[in-house]
């Protein structure tokens, strides 16, 4: 990509994109029914009660941000996380909902969830990678979630399970994989997901068998699938912009990964300044080095598990020198070298 191209607009942690009668309304909702007291939740938002029920209210992802630690610090279960994930999807965003109703198996489920995820998971990006063993679920940062990310991301993930059993009609075997620290409540973390689970991953990540992508969930309308196909394409078009400035970072740094990209060549492609982009970013609670770092990360892992390169040649590709140089920096990233993150993804799951 040249540096003087300049990519299409983003938004920042401080624009107002998110829908506040959407995923905010059912979590404040949530929050009540545990009686946490509605000025304490509401702490430093911007919000009020009436702003829930607009249809036109906006909330920016710093606001959300700062709902989601109000939660957090008065949730004495610490499992309203995964209450609020389990009834995201198929949730009620138009379309796009009807078109994850109306999934025909799980394939058409995740492309649904990823195509539009700025209407049914707007706060992190799920990305879809597939081989002929395994499909992969990631998620990364759309907008600037910071502290707020392990409560999101473990939701989300809550959502994708429940969401996907409950249209197959059968417990799915999904694999979990979760980049923060085992918390307190494990033990509601197993209820959710069962014994496929592992902590301090590396990575935030689904995992499940390729050969059940394609085993039909019954009966669906095709009609009102290609109908709702329809608007939600009307809808994303005319959304713009869909793209978080941290995950726009991130898919450029993607874009070129046959040689890693300059804070430079980024700022460049996004038309301001280095000063500027770094100081967005402070803004959205991340940096330039953690976006770099994380598309590496990933990278790597593609490399090495999905693609089954060596470690010399992953090093070579992420201009790390050597092995030597990419195992360091790889347990800097995950606290495991790549031998034991190999282990790490056994996890004596695949049984």
């Amino acid at each position: 990509m040249k540096s003087q191209e300049v990519l299409p607009g983003f938004y920042t942690a401080e624009d107002r994109v998110l829908a506040s009668h959407h995923q905010v309304a059912l979590l404040i909702e949530l929050a009540r029914s545990r009686h946490i007291p509605e000025d304490r939740l509401l702490r430093n938002t911007g919000l009020f009660p009436s702003d829930i029920r607009s249809a036109n209210h906006k909330l920016s992802v710093s606001a959300f941000r700062r709902l989601i630690t109000n939660v957090a610090d008065m949730d004495r279960s610490s499992t309203l996380n995964l209450l609020w994930g389990s009834q995201l999807f198929p949730g009620h965003y138009g379309s796009p909902s009807t078109l994850l109703v109306n999934a025909g198996n799980l394939m058409e489920f995740l492309e649904t969830l990823v195509r539009f995820r700025f209407f049914l998971c707007p706060f992190m990006a799920p990305n879809l990678v597939k081989d002929d063993q395994w499909t992969y679920l990631y998620w990364i940062d759309a907008g600037g979630l910071g502290r707020a990310k392990p409560f999101v991301v473990t939701a989300l993930m809550s959502g994708v399970s429940s969401a996907s059993n409950w249209l197959a009609g059968r417990t799915l075997p999904w694999q979990i994989f979760l980049k923060h620290p085992q918390p307190k409540n494990s033990s509601e973390y197993s209820v959710a997901f069962g014994d496929r689970l592992r902590f301090s991953a590396g990575i935030n990540l689904m995992r499940i068998e390729s050969q059940l992508l394609f085993e039909p969930w019954g009966s669906v309308s095709e009609l009102v699938r290609a109908s709702a196909l329809s608007e939600s394409v009307e809808l994303l078009d005319s959304a713009k912009p869909v793209y978080g400035l941290p995950e726009l970072v991130y898919r450029v740094l993607l874009s070129n990964s046959s040689k890693f990209t300059s804070l430079q060549t980024v700022s460049d492609c996004l038309g301001m300044s280095p000063a500027t982009l770094k100081r967005r970013l402070k803004e959205c609670e991340t940096s330039y080095q953690t976006i770099y770092d994380n598309a590496r990360l990933h990278l790597s892992l593609y490399r090495f598990y999905v693609e089954g390169w060596s470690q010399d040649a992953v090093a070579k590709s992420l201009d790390c020198c050597n092995g030597a140089n990419f195992r360091r920096m790889f347990k800097r990233w995950t606290g495991l070298t790549p031998s034991e993150y190999r282990s790490c993804f056994k996890l004596d799951l695949a049984r």
